[in-house]
């Protein structure tokens, strides 16, 4: 998992977001690589750790079920306050955009599958909170 020797990461981050870091952000940033920030009083940003996801990584699954856990939660806190929801993350769940025409037959994804399958059934639940992932 991410931790403390991503401080430096950390500083960079916060002096982009200006102030509006906060103790839990920063817990669940060294923690796994995600955070959620208040941009404006109605929107709620949610940046995920996506390469948790992928099919090439060696992120435990206990730590990948702890990034689902978070993420439901902060969903559920955002749905709680009226704030809409935007999700940023690195890696889509989907077809691999690197294939080329003589690739297509294999049909590489991204995610494993039973992370797409997760993140979409938390898509589905909370789709009236979320305004716009990417």
């Amino acid at each position: 998992g991410i931790n403390a020797e991503y401080g430096e990461v950390w500083e960079q981050f916060r002096l982009l977001m200006r102030g509006r870091e906060t103790p839990r952000a920063r817990e669940s940033f060294e923690r796994g690589g995600y955070y959620s920030i208040t941009h404006a009083p109605k929107l709620e940003v949610i940046g995920l750790n996506t390469v948790a996801f992928s099919v090439k990584t060696n992120i435990t699954k206990e730590e990948v079920e702890a990034q689902f856990v978070w993420l439901e939660s902060t969903l559920n806190r955002a749905k709680n306050a009226q704030r809409g929801v935007m999700i940023l993350g690195h890696i889509s769940p989907s077809l691999s955009q690197f294939q080329t025409e003589r690739t297509l037959w294999f049909r590489q994804v991204m995610w494993r599958e039973e992370y797409t399958a997760r993140f979409n059934d938390i898509m589905s639940r909370y789709s009236g909170v979320i305004k716009f992932t990417r």
